[in-house]
């Protein structure tokens, strides 16, 4: 049984300033999950990021061979890099007439 104190005596001792139990926890969980979050985005753009290089290689490689045998005068060669549905319109011939320096 605790007895209550004395006029003018000292009480007890307050409470140390600072953040509660609860706050903490709370700060620690919502760190937790910004650093989830964060890390995610960035795992996931890397990851979006190799997948449509990967997916672009191709198509890149493609154009950009069509465009060299183009600027070295190669007709024949950049003709034959074309798809069938082109080719059908026009022949080989046809195609290097309308070309510079064809």
């Amino acid at each position: 049984m605790t007895h209550p104190t004395a006029p003018g005596a000292p009480g007890p001792p307050p409470k140390p300033a600072g953040l509660g139990r609860t706050a903490r926890i709370v700060i620690v969980v919502v760190a937790v999950v910004t650093l989830v979050c964060c890390a995610g985005s960035i795992g996931g753009g890397f990851w979006l990021f190799s997948t449509v290089r990967e997916a672009t290689a191709p198509a890149r490689d493609a154009a950009t061979a069509y465009l060299d045998d183009t600027r070295a005068g190669d007709h024949p060669a950049a003709y034959a890099r074309l798809c069938q549905r082109l080719r059908e319109r026009s022949t080989e011939e046809e195609f290097t007439r309308l070309r510079p320096g064809g």
